[in-house]
């Protein structure tokens, strides 16, 4: 995919639903619309919303979710994609290369209040990783992160040196590395 394209991603339908969203999100990136199998699109959700009312995903369901689509085969479809999910103290940030038009990154960061959210990165420009946060309520300016909608469906900048500083306070940051995750997601082409 070029990464000049305008993407129409999706923002979230509920307050718990980030996490199936920017995997959603990851698909609508990486592939054509045509090229997305309904039972991987129907699998992101069962296994993402499995929880309580009012609870967003677990660690465990991510987990989870990462394996399947990385084993998803059909023979009938091109859809492969290889999955590298990081967590805790072994989340090397050095290697999210979004160099590649093949792959971008789920993220898992805080947001105001201190809860956790995940937010999907596409592509670094100078300083900053732009990405879509599914729960985009307005436009808003720091030093560090830009929240805006931009012309390549993006909606939110932040600078990478302050996404992933080894602080456990601020919006869009990811935390301490105890707490850290992300999930890289690269196309690939299927094996025959």
């Amino acid at each position: 995919m070029n990464k000049k394209n305008q993407f129409e991603f999706r923002p979230q339908i509920a307050g718990y639903d980030c996490a199936p969203t920017a995997f959603i999100n990851a698909l609508i990136y990486l592939f054509k619309r045509e090229e997305i199998p309904i039972d991987v699109v129907q699998g992101i959700y069962k296994i993402t919303l499995n929880g309580g009312l009012y609870h967003g995903s677990s660690e465990k369901d991510i987990a989870k979710l990462s394996k399947w689509l990385k084993d998803y085969r059909r023979k009938d479809w091109s859809f492969a994609v290889d999955i590298d999910r990081q967590v805790g103290r072994i989340a090397n940030f050095d290697k999210i290369d979004l160099e590649d038009e093949n792959v971008c990154c789920i993220l898992h960061v805080k947001i105001a209040g201190g809860y956790w959210h995940y937010i999907t990165a596409f592509y670094e420009k100078g300083d900053y990783i732009y990405c879509y946060d599914p729960y985009f309520e307005e436009e808003k300016e720091t030093r560090n992160w830009r929240s805006k909608k931009m012309r390549n469906g993006c909606n939110l900048k932040v600078k990478r040196e302050y996404l992933f500083a080894e602080k456990d306070s601020g919006v869009y940051r990811t935390g301490l590395s105890k707490n850290r995750e992300f999930i890289l997601i690269k196309r690939i082409k299927p094996a025959k």
